[in-house]
């Protein structure tokens, strides 16, 4: 993100309800074109098109050229943990212990840009921590001692990845991120533990229901 404007500078940015709605729908980590993003927030295209220049120049999202087709999307993993951990922050500040107003169909289990998010993904770093799958340094996430049959068995050489914490939007704890969720949120999803819904939504199968029970205890 660029900060040419400080603070207040990224708050104008992000308190304008059309920028926003569009930097959720991108949120789950896909690519989106201009008409797209329009719908999705309830403006006109020219209209879009002027909230998406500002969002390119501050740094918040990439364009991408194929063919004739323009799409845009989140310029990188610490723009979308800044936007979740923002969300986090401000409804604890202002809420305390009032329950979180992100809707009830994400709380389970969502994108948050390439990682898994929500419920399922905070236990699964609580109980990966617990159970050894996973380990810290008091910074990173790394793979824990036993971690290496159920990486194996999803097909992922994890020798050389890491993870980070990012504060969860719905559940106010951590989640992972980083290349080592990214990793294994899309193995889940192309190994049919999760499927995605709308939007940002990631259904559990009955098989990733099996596996996160034999795996991480949940």
């Amino acid at each position: 993100m660029k900060q040419d404007d400080g603070l207040a500078g990224i708050g104008a940015l992000l308190a304008d309800r059309s920028r926003s709605a569009m930097l959720m729908l991108l949120m789950d980590g896909r690519a989106y074109t201009a008409g797209e993003l329009a719908r999705a927030a309830g403006i006109a295209p020219a209209t879009a098109s002027h909230h998406l220049d500002k969002l390119l120049h501050a740094g918040f999202l990439e364009r991408i050229q194929q063919g004739r087709n323009r799409y845009f999307r989140i310029a990188a993993n610490d723009v979308a943990g800044f936007i979740e951990n923002a969300l986090a922050v401000h409804e604890g500040l202002a809420l305390g212990k009032i329950p979180t107003s992100c809707p009830a169909r994400l709380r389970k289990a969502r994108m948050c840009y390439d990682h898994l998010a929500g419920e399922c993904s905070v236990r699964l770093l609580d109980m990966g921590l617990d159970n050894g799958m996973f380990a810290s340094d008091g910074v990173r996430v790394l793979p824990g001692e036993r971690s290496a049959p159920f990486l194996a068995a999803l097909g992922i050489d994890a020798s050389t990845l890491h993870g980070k914490f990012c504060l969860d939007w719905s559940e106010r704890r951590f989640h992972l991120a980083g290349p080592l969720a990214a990793t294994i949120t899309r193995h889940l999803i192309d190994d049919r533990w999760f499927l995605r819904g709308e939007k940002r939504e990631l259904v559990m199968t009955e098989k990733g229901k099996r596996g996160m029970a034999a795996w991480f205890s949940l």
